[in-house]
């Protein structure tokens, strides 16, 4: 079983890039996997639950996509 390196969490929180990324590539597996299976997303808009066509959701860094961290 290969050794875990300790991670230094309160640096990673203060400095909360790693996350922003995790976070990202998370939303766009998330959006790829419903596009495969053909179901809706489900997201709350002011309140209301709104289900939206996976395909009318952009993915951040694909097609002209602004990323949130400004690259990869």
């Amino acid at each position: 079983m290969p050794k875990r390196t300790e991670v230094d969490i309160n640096r990673l929180m203060r400095e909360h890039r790693a996350i922003d990324r995790a976070v990202g590539r998370a939303f766009a597996d998330a959006v790829r996997r419903h596009r495969a299976a053909g179901v809706p997303m489900v997201f709350s808009e002011n309140g209301t639950v709104v289900l939206k066509d996976p395909f009318d959701v952009p993915i951040p860094g694909e097609n002209g996509e602004a990323e949130p961290d400004g690259g990869s």
